[in-house]
């Protein structure tokens, strides 16, 4: 049971409707643009965000208070057919993702790219920055990020997140969110939603998150 709480969904059952609407359009939209990218993850249990957590990724305290634990955040991540050159940084970041988000995949499916173009993963004495390794990377994901800010208002990009001096490209490309989402989040419209429709993880023993 505790291994399936922890596993990774990428169908819409646990979306926000409305949400799920919205990415409906832009996998469309994308498929038509020829975009090479795939939706990786959508809904996330609460215990998959501890766990990620634990790992060191997500900045919430409160797990409840995540995008994707209130189906309001999918994730995208890079066509690795569409690579044409990786550089130290970007295999290190393709192993961080790969040893926390790839654990359930299969064999044939652990080279997916977590490509940015890249932004530099900090060091002592390093700035974070963004190192143009592959230009059709960057300029994809900058396309993605266009295509939201034009044509799907209701949504924000996370690659428009926390830009510093320096990056090109802000922290979470791979990150596309419910502009509605922190008011859904609080008001508790968005999760009781999803748990009406059966969404895992919502309730453990012995407390009720709801």
């Amino acid at each position: 049971m505790t291994s399936n709480l922890l596993r990774r969904y990428s169908g819409f059952s646990y979306l926000y409707l409305d949400f799920a609407s919205e990415i409906n359009e832009l996998i469309l939209t994308m498929a038509q643009e020829g975009m090479p990218f795939f939706l990786y993850e959508t809904y996330r249990t609460p215990q998959r965000q501890m766990s990620l957590r634990r790992e060191g990724y997500g900045t919430h305290r409160d797990v409840f208070m995540n995008a994707h634990v209130n189906g309001l955040a999918v994730d995208f991540l890079f066509d690795k057919r569409a690579v044409t050159n990786l550089n130290s940084d970007s295999r290190t970041i393709q192993e961080i993702v790969e040893d926390t988000l790839n654990q359930d995949s299969d064999t044939d499916n652990r080279n997916e790219v977590y490509n940015i173009g890249t932004n530099l993963i900090p060091e002592y004495g390093k700035k974070t920055r963004t190192i143009v390794q592959d230009q059709l990377v960057l300029n994809s994901w900058m396309r993605l990020g266009t295509l939201i800010e034009k044509e799907f208002p209701k949504l924000m990009w996370g690659g428009n997140r926390d830009i510093k001096k320096g990056q090109l490209i802000g922290v979470d490309p791979p990150h596309v969110e419910f502009r509605d989402s922190k008011n859904l989040i609080r008001s508790k419209i968005a999760i009781t939603e999803i748990r009406t429709r059966g969404a895992p993880g919502l309730e453990l023993r012995g407390r009720k998150y709801l």
